[in-house]
């Protein structure tokens, strides 16, 4: 595309560090063009359905976020991006035989 031909190979570039020691993560995303772009996820998996209000025990300013709460199977998605192939509702495995 057009964008292409005018920024550097490297604006194109997102590195990604993961560590993962369920049930906690940490996910850095990282752009080598844009060196102060950092991008930290962490995600703590608990058993409780997302209910619990601090799972990271912040204090003081840094427990003023806001929380978003991601299903992808009950999320809607706008009629132009969905795609019946892509849905996890209706997938089945043909390798294993599962699904509906």
């Amino acid at each position: 595309s057009w964008i292409r031909s005018i920024l550097p190979k490297t604006a194109l570039i997102v590195e990604e560090e993961a560590w993962n020691a369920y049930p906690y993560c940490r996910t850095k995303f990282t752009c080598p063009f844009m060196e102060r772009f950092l991008l930290d996820v962490e995600t703590v998996y608990k058993s409780d359905k997302g209910h619990q209000d601090n799972v990271f025990q912040l204090t003081g300013a840094e427990s003023r976020r806001e929380i978003d709460v991601i299903d992808i199977v009950k999320d809607q998605l706008p009629s132009a991006e969905y795609s019946p192939s892509e849905d996890p509702r209706l997938y089945a495995s043909k390798k294993t035989g599962r699904g509906p």
